[in-house]
């Protein structure tokens, strides 16, 4: 941030000028923009006290976090946002974090008692669960007896909810590692599913062994992620009403460190120790299961959701279980996010979304994809945005730029206005869409007056012939047996036929201008719960949960399609025919376009 950017932004804060701080800054484009400018923006949406200031402010500060772990200001900044959207314990999360990094902030201090506080008066406790004596003292004697003595304690901080602390057991001539076991997260009985209740499964601690040479008092989130993930994940059953076990996973989103490749974690057995070490019995007869935190790299992740723990676990060196490594072998292939080098053209497509986004590389297994997408759907579904998944080439960016901004040039795809762009996203999210069936009826008649068409009047005795629709196609090489290069997209929208406001694909030949792309997609949103899945520039793929079941329904569903995408028939049905198209539609739970 150059100094005279930096004495503006200072004097409209002192000022009180938010807004302007906003207008300011977001003049720069965001490919443009560095942390600082990121933060400051961050912090100027936070002081507008609005429910969408807090929200643009987490976000903008949640897809700084990876780079900037150690920054007790941007954990203070995410914290706040937090804290006002009622999320306290996130927020003390935060704090927590600022206050490890920068100690004795009395506003830092302040918001961690406020938030205890909350949590206090939403748990109607009047302190943290705890082992009794004797509980405590049959963990601990566990402990040493299966995983060593322990040689030092991180005391966790005050909490209202959960005391775990976490026990250090150094290198010895057998085991050349640290091993870290958590101790207080017992204490908390997690709610086990019914079909589990007589397995014991309530209470749990969690291990993690890190390699002789880690330097366990750094606060640098390269060697600070484990013992804080250690802290996270003990809290978690509490903080979400859930429980952990084995096999279960818990994904970070995103790398642990900036030195490493690894995002999530694997809970196992403990690994290279006694079997006996598993369980710990209670004075009182309950059982403390002990689990090793193992962590993973995206792709073990989605092998593990498809194919499940065992199958994962099979495939990996037990040496990859004992000790973490942060730069080990990937056991289900593919590149590491740190390995693949995205395309230009689809960097661009990521610049001119100005949205979050993830950029898949080109795989053999297509689960990646749909598993990735699931969850970022889950997560939209909190967070206020809806995925979606995007082939990038330089035709759709064309088509892109000169739809959203009419002062671009063909020629010159990669040059647009983003204020063009925005004020183009602004006036189609709220615009009045005409009534989809109306634009169905209309769409209709104006096909059946097309020479060429095929006819639309069919009967149940006509519906024969349709192929199920099995896998999206738009992002399938088919010459190499491999998806293409995928974005996928989290679109700060509302509602899924919202989407083509910021992927305007149409208005060429017979692809629908965005308007009649909305009004479809809402219609059949609102009809059969439709979502736009995938897309790329001449295909678009809808996911429906439940095909229609209803032959009449299917019939008119069947001439919708038709007469929205003449070539889904004409072109890519081996019986051309619109009863053809209404019988794959009562199989399939993909509906599929494509205009040539």
């Amino acid at each position: 941030m150059d100094k005279k950017m930096m004495q503006l932004l200072t004097q409209l804060h002192e000022e009180g000028k938010y807004r302007e701080i906003i207008e300011e800054i977001e003049k720069i484009p965001a490919a443009e923009r560095n942390c600082d400018l990121n933060g400051q923006l961050a912090r100027a949406y936070n002081n507008l006290h609005t429910k969408e200031g807090y929200q643009k402010a987490a976000s903008l500060l949640e897809n700084m976090i990876a780079q900037g772990r150690d920054d007790a200001l941007l954990h203070y900044r995410l914290g706040f946002s937090y804290y006002y959207m009622n999320r306290d314990a996130e927020a003390l999360h935060e704090f927590e974090r600022a206050e490890e990094l920068a100690p004795g902030d009395s506003d830092t201090l302040d918001f961690i008692e406020l938030c205890k506080n909350n949590l206090r008066l939403l748990t109607g406790s009047a302190g943290p669960e705890l082992y009794t004596e004797e509980e405590a003292a049959a963990v601990s004697s566990h402990i040493s007896r299966f995983f060593g003595e322990t040689e030092m304690i991180f005391r966790e901080s005050s909490s209202m909810s959960l005391q775990v602390d976490i026990c250090v057991i150094p290198p010895s001539d057998q085991r050349d590692f640290y091993t870290l076991v958590t101790m207080g997260m017992g204490a908390h009985r997690m709610e086990i599913p019914e079909e589990f209740a007589s397995r014991r499964l309530e209470r749990a601690e969690l291990l993690i062994c890190l390699p002789s040479s880690w330097n366990l008092q750094s606060l640098d989130e390269k060697r600070h992620w484990p013992i804080r993930w250690l802290k996270e994940i003990s809290h978690l059953p509490m903080e979400e009403d859930t429980w952990l076990g084995w096999g279960h996973t818990v994904t970070n989103r995103g790398p642990f460190a900036e030195n490493t490749a690894l995002s999530g974690v694997i809970l196992t057995e403990p690994q290279g120790f006694s079997e006996a070490s598993v369980c710990c019995c209670l004075p009182g007869g309950d059982e403390v299961n002990f689990y090793q935190v193992v962590p993973l790299y995206q792709e073990e992740m989605e092998y593990k959701i498809q194919y499940g723990a065992e199958a994962l676990l099979r495939k990996m060196a037990p040496a990859a279980l004992r000790v973490v490594n942060i730069s080990r072998p990937n056991f289900c292939g593919g590149l590491t996010p740190q390995q693949y080098r995205p395309s230009r053209i689809a960097q661009k497509v990521v610049e001119f979304l100005d949205c979050p986004c993830r950029i898949l590389a080109p795989c053999e297994d297509d689960s990646i994809l749909t598993k990735a997408y699931q969850e970022a759907w889950d997560r939209g579904r909190k967070e206020g945005f809806i995925p979606v998944l995007v082939v990038p080439d330089e035709g759709l960016l064309t088509t892109l730029t000169l739809n959203s901004d009419p002062t671009s040039e063909e020629s010159e795809p990669l040059r647009y206005d983003p204020d063009m762009v925005e004020d183009y996203r602004e006036a189609m999210v709220n615009l009045y869409l005409t009534d989809g069936r109306e634009y169905f009826d209309s769409l209709i008649d104006l096909r059946r007056g097309e020479s060429r068409r095929l006819p639309f009047e069919i009967g149940v005795s006509d519906v024969i012939g349709g192929e199920e629709v099995c896998v999206p196609e738009s992002y399938w090489d088919f010459d190499r047996n491999a998806t293409y290069e995928t974005i996928l997209a989290e679109i700060p929208v509302e509602n899924p036929w919202e989407i083509f406001a910021w992927l305007p694909m149409g208005a060429w030949n017979d692809c629908p201008d965005t308007m009649e792309l909305m009004a479809a997609a809402k219609y059949w949103y609102e009809e059969y719960g439709a979502v736009p899945y995938a897309l790329s520039r001449d295909e678009l793929e809808f996911w429906v949960e439940d095909p229609v079941r209803d032959v009449d329904e299917a019939v008119r569903l069947a001439a919708e399609q038709y007469a929205f995408c003449p070539d889904r028939v004409e072109e890519c049905e081996k019986r051309k025919s619109v009863g053809a198209l209404a019988d794959s539609l009562m199989k399939s739970k993909i509906w599929y376009f494509w205009w040539g």
